[in-house]
């Protein structure tokens, strides 16, 4: 029977056909664990795309609930900044109405204001 030759090493045909053997099984092993591999890695990115879903709409959800709450301020804000203008304007028509109607005021603009009317009115 003849020997193969193995680095440097002569094995008999028996041991090169179990060493062929071994080698396919770790051959076939290594398949397998890629496969595996391959699978994990196809799971992880269907998680990863799975997170990045979660991530977005949890920013959706901030933004909108900051924007909401922003939106309630300036509501509120612009709700008071009405109401004192309104007001102003208020008490501007009642200081008109009353410097027509010749009520007496406190203030001196209206006071020379009547007294003009006045001296108008005698001139005539």
């Amino acid at each position: 029977m003849a020997s193969v030759r193995t680095q440097g090493s002569d094995v008999s045909p028996e041991e090169a056909l179990a060493l062929i053997e071994r080698q396919e099984a770790a051959n076939e092993a290594s398949r397998e664990l890629l496969s595996q591999l391959n699978a994990a890695g196809k799971d992880l990115r269907k998680t990863i795309r799975e997170a990045k879903g979660v991530i977005v709409a949890d920013i959706r959800t901030q933004i909108n609930e900051a924007m909401s709450d922003q939106l309630a301020q300036l509501s509120d804000a612009t709700r008071e900044a009405m109401r004192r203008s309104v007001a102003k304007v208020e008490s501007e028509f009642d200081k008109l109405a009353g410097l027509f109607l010749g009520k007496n005021t406190d203030d001196p603009l209206e006071d020379l204001i009547r007294q003009a009317r006045h001296n108008t009115r005698t001139k005539r």
